[in-house]
């Protein structure tokens, strides 16, 4: 008979019991874990750097008839997007050193990419404006600019669910690492 199915696992985590054949299974995953985690920290990298330069290039050149309240929320979304440049920048240089590479476990990067998506799924209001025009108490600013006094949430739904569908499909990471998601989406 076939024992293979036989290898204690936790039926939560779907972590092994034995301490080796878990420690081997992360170990086989790395490379794929390494792939995944250069693929996505090279794709937001591209993309925050596109919307640090929009950001910048308005406030250089487009804000002077801007009304001063609508500087706060502005100066927010440049922070916002500086922080996750430098998150992404400082992510890419890690993995182009290969001294740092070398140092990495399955278990840094699972904890890694949990954390970057939780921490975006938490900043994902923090970019839309009906959410910064009631944070800085500019809404009517806000809804003059956009032609609507009438505001809607499903494109932070959609922005929360699109995070969450690609944490699940696209990293090679147990369903129960990333359960701190599923409780920022709830």
């Amino acid at each position: 008979t076939d024992n293979f199915m036989e290898i204690p696992m936790d039926s939560w985590t779907l972590r092994f019991q034995v301490t080796a054949t878990e420690e081997a299974f992360l170990e086989m995953r790395l490379p794929q874990l390494l792939d995944t985690w250069a693929f996505a920290t090279k794709f937001c990298l591209g993309v925050e750097m596109m919307l640090l330069a929009v950001l910048i290039y308005f406030l250089t050149y487009g804000s002077d008839g801007l009304p001063d309240e609508l500087h706060g929320p502005t100066y927010l979304q440049l922070g916002i997007t500086s922080f996750w440049t430098a998150i992404f920048l400082f992510c890419f240089l890690v993995l182009r050193t290969p001294s740092c590479v070398e140092l990495l476990k399955a278990v840094h990067i699972e904890l890694v990419l949990v954390t970057a998506c939780f921490l975006m799924s938490c900043t994902a209001c923090l970019v839309k404006e009906y959410y910064l025009g009631k944070m800085f108490h500019v809404l009517s600013f806000y809804a003059k600019l956009l032609g609507s006094d009438c505001f809607s949430d499903s494109w932070i739904l959609l922005m929360l669910l699109m995070i969450q569908a690609l944490t699940h499909l696209s990293l090679p990471i147990r369903c129960y690492v990333l359960w701190p998601l599923q409780v920022v989406g709830a």
